[in-house]
């Protein structure tokens, strides 16, 4: 017998002989031994699959990257359980996390891909960017030496340039309007807190609004401090604006939801399979706002933990719930880390708001895109898509309202889609990084008289001129949305709104964007005219029970 197939005979052998002794094995660890059926269907398969790596490794007719292979095989494995459970890569796991940090070290401050420039988009308020002079609209072709202008290079790849320890120099090479050549700018890299509420102020007549746009690791501590000082400014009522926040740290919504909540008020409970997953979470003693008018503001990009503080102000009657149906995800992911570093995230339980109901929407194994779209094809008007109650189950607050469960948290006032932000009509036809590549260039040439105009002066009367609009209209075709002129002018309003509360944001980045918005974002103009009697208007509610649930606006 040729040596070359005594080899391939042998190779073949191998993962035939592992077989062989893992039957062996299971054969004397039955279940009489405290081993299931399935434990031993896991052996067998864990076997089988090295098994098939170990043959395309060596037989295969191409070189191929098994490590790949096993990850592919994994996110596929993974993605037959749930739209949320996840397999995440090693090497994409740092992405993932970072994504949720308070606190890291670096510059303090935001790119964004231009063409095949990097633009800085926003600053930290006093961070190390900010305070060597980076300023936003800047290019930057270079850090320590090392092109990132005009190179193939992924986000992933400029946050680890520019991120380090604490007290190192981070060399910046730049280009800024208005200036000759490059300019090199040196910032000593620091501590950064990402922050997670966009905005803490007053709106106007005492009433307080709070934007959270994600619910990181210190979103509780910065949630008692705007409150803290909201209250000693006087606020007597509150909107609490969770619009598109997708969640994040469970543990920091309940932080959030327990400043809102008397003592030992259900916050949420989950169930597993596995009872260590159970759980119930009561309210501390020490909330700061628990008796005000409080509002929550929410939308169909409302998710996850946004939910859980959603439900629970809700269920116990503590916030008027205002807005559109929210995304409905009422299942609780745990990461849990593999050998070589990679990641799942594994659904271990459902949440359950504190009336009993789980919010988790309906969904099919294998539809993963069809599931994370489905909020697209909701109707805009609110009150014909909340009125799809049907088959529902309902539980009752503890005032006795009732209240829907799955599919979302249907609010107690419905409002249409009316954010500025999420025109229907703009999200399908423009690209947002194209159109905000129009906004810098136009803040790099405009800043100066722009400045001059003060936060309220451009709130109330700053507009686009014709030019302005012509030279849009031809950027948006230049870079590939299909804009015929007529459909432009039907959208001029929607683009001219998101642009200006964008620059808003690049010169006031707090305030002026709220006074923007302020003006023009009818739902949130609608939340702080309801925050004043949002207490009556759970009772008059309340006073409803016996009646068949609706919503109304």
């Amino acid at each position: 017998m040729p040596s070359f197939l005594k080899r391939f005979k042998f190779r073949h052998l191998l993962p035939v002989m592992l077989v062989l002794a893992a039957m062996v094995w299971i054969a004397g660890n039955r279940p009489g031994q405290n081993k299931s059926k399935e434990e031993d269907q896991i052996i067998i398969n864990a076997i089988k699959f090295r098994e098939l790596l170990s043959l395309i490794h060596t037989d295969y007719i191409d070189k191929t990257d098994t490590d790949s292979l096993a990850d592919a095989a994994l996110t596929t494995l993974i993605e037959e359980l749930d739209p949320h459970s996840v397999y995440i890569p090693k090497k994409e796991v740092f992405e993932g996390t970072t994504q949720l940090e308070s606190q890291f070290e670096g510059i303090g401050a935001e790119f964004q891909f231009i063409e095949d420039t990097i633009w800085v988009s926003a600053l930290t308020e006093d961070s190390p960017s900010e305070k060597a002079g980076l300023q936003i609209g800047d290019k930057i072709l270079k850090v320590n030496r090392i092109p990132i202008s005009g190179v193939n290079i992924s986000h992933q790849e400029i946050t680890s340039l520019v991120r380090g320890p604490k007290g190192s120099q981070c060399m910046l090479e730049i280009l800024r309007k208005g200036e000759k050549g490059k300019i090199t700018v040196p910032v000593v890299r620091d501590k950064i807190r990402s922050k997670s509420l966009d905005y803490a102020g007053f709106a106007e007549n005492g009433v307080g609004y709070i934007k959270c746009s994600r619910f990181t690791q210190n979103t509780g501590a910065e949630m008692r401090e705007a409150l803290i000082e909201l209250l000693s400014r006087g606020m007597k009522s509150l909107v609490l604006d969770l619009r598109d926040n997708q969640g994040g740290y469970v543990s920091a919504a309940v932080k959030v939801a327990d400043e809102f909540l008397a003592e030992n008020q259900l916050i949420v409970f989950t169930e597993g399979r596995n009872p260590e997953h159970n759980s119930r979470t009561l309210a501390g003693a020490a909330g700061l706002f628990e008796s005000g008018n409080l509002v929550v503001l929410i939308n169909e990009n409302t998710a996850s933990a946004a939910e859980i503080v959603t439900g629970a102000l809700q269920d116990n009657d503590r916030a008027l719930v205002v807005g559109r149906r929210s995304f409905g995800k009422g299942l609780v992911q745990a990461p849990i880390t593999l050998t070589d570093g990679s990641v799942v995230r594994l659904t271990i339980s459902r949440y359950f708001s504190p009336s009993g109901r789980c919010i988790q929407k309906g969904y099919q194994r294998r539809k993963r895109q069809a599931y994370f779209k489905e909020t697209e094809s909701r109707p805009a008007m609110a009150v014909r898509d909340t009125m799809k109650l049907k088959g529902r189950p309902f539980f009752r607050t503890r005032l006795g309202r009732k209240v829907p469960g799955g599919g979302g948290i249907i609010p107690d006032i419905a409002l249409s889609r009316d954010s500025i932000l999420q025109d229907e009509k703009v999200n399908r036809r423009v690209d947002k990084p194209v159109l905000y590549s129009f906004l810098l260039r136009y803040f790099n040439d405009h800043k100066s008289e722009l400045k001059k105009l003060g936060i309220q002066g451009f709130a109330d009367g700053f507009e686009f001129n014709d030019k302005t609009n012509r030279e849009l209209l031809t950027h948006l075709q230049n870079y590939g949305t299909e804009m015929p002129e007529g459909e432009f002018i039907k959208m001029k309003p929607a683009l001219n709104q998101y642009m200006k509360a964008g620059l808003a944001r690049c010169i006031w980045p707090e305030e002026g964007f709220f006074r923007v918005m302020q003006n023009q974002d009818r739902e949130m103009k609608r939340a702080l005219s309801l925050a004043p009697k949002s207490k009556k208007t759970l009772e008059h509610l309340a006073a409803l029970k016996n009646k068949e649930f609706k919503n109304s606006d």
